[in-house]
């Protein structure tokens, strides 16, 4: 996950650019200088979106009696056993 919008910008840019990696940067300015305001709202949506994504993940770990169960992005549970990451500390 991208800490940033700024970085989130970043490699929306990276995804489209077609050009040197040295003139990139200068490349992100005049792009995201042109960026219509509609396609800000667009961006801040996903982004606030893959940010309640990542949050509500980090949230429902929880530890439930000898296990902990993490909920998984594909829907499924990843169940470790507190024994077992215990012997590995």
């Amino acid at each position: 996950m991208q800490k940033t919008f700024e970085e989130f910008l970043n490699n929306k840019h990276a995804d489209q650019y077609k050009g040197i990696k040295d003139n990139m940067s200068d490349d992100f300015n005049n792009w995201s200088e042109q960026l219509e305001t509609e396609e800000i709202i667009e961006y801040v949506k996903e982004y606030t979106q893959r940010l309640r994504v990542e949050i509500k993940r980090e949230i429902f770990i929880s530890k439930l009696g000898d296990r902990i169960y993490i909920p998984m992005p594909d829907g499924k549970k990843q169940i470790w056993e507190l024994k077992a990451i215990e012997e590995d500390l």
